[in-house]
């Protein structure tokens, strides 16, 4: 099943329906980003012997246990499922799962509402658990964006997201060019067309006696 990412300005965008999974990803991933977590993540619900053992310590302030055996880890308090779900990340999905973009296109660099675009982008390819970690209340969407320092491979995936507007772009390019090209050659035949049609109203024929 492909993941899903709804976009919505301003707060760039959320999953949907599993939000929580990221706000409150385990430790271990502190440094994901949401793209990063969508492609890889997986989630699976403690046996029944485990959710009790599980239940019992943090009751008893003992924290919250690795599975070490699977390498599973526990959500953060305050997940909706913290006693019941564990969460871990495979990371060969990284190169072979692209996330689904859905509620429309992706807003673009260069044109466009910058602000959203900015919002979005850090969204996506910043790590965060709530909007503080994205941008200061004092700061643009746009600010935030330019003073943030992009690893190598989210900055490559950024200015990627922009190639399919090039590409169309550039196919309406062509597209124009070549609608220019054929009104061009229709105006020259019409004209060349009057020309004769001209000369031969003004012809004069004679015959020989």
């Amino acid at each position: 099943m492909p993941s899903i990412i709804r976009i919505r300005p301003y707060f760039g965008c959320r999953t949907d329906p599993y939000i929580d999974d990221y706000r409150f990803r385990p430790r271990n991933y502190e440094n994901y980003t949401l793209f990063r977590w969508i492609q890889c993540q997986r989630v699976k619900k403690r046996s029944t012997q485990r959710i009790k053992t599980f239940r019992e310590r943090v009751e008893n302030g003992e924290g919250s246990q690795n599975n070490t055996i699977t390498k599973f880890f526990p959500f953060l308090a305050g997940h909706p499922l913290y006693m019941t779900h564990e969460a871990t990340c495979d990371e060969w999905k990284c190169e072979m799962v692209v996330p689904n973009f859905l509620s429309g296109t992706l807003p673009r660099a260069d044109e466009g509402d910058r602000e959203f675009y900015c919002a979005t982008m850090l969204t996506i390819f910043k790590p965060w658990r709530n909007s503080a970690h994205l941008k200061a209340v004092d700061q643009t969407w746009d600010d935030a964006f330019n003073g943030n320092n992009f690893p190598e491979r989210e900055s490559e995936l950024i200015s990627n997201l922009n190639l399919r507007y090039e590409c169309l772009d550039a196919r309406d390019n062509f597209h124009a060019e070549l609608n220019k090209k054929v009104n061009m050659a229709q105006r020259m035949r019409e004209f060349n067309d009057s020309g004769s049609e001209s000369s031969d109203s003004g012809r004069v024929i004679t015959r020989n006696k």
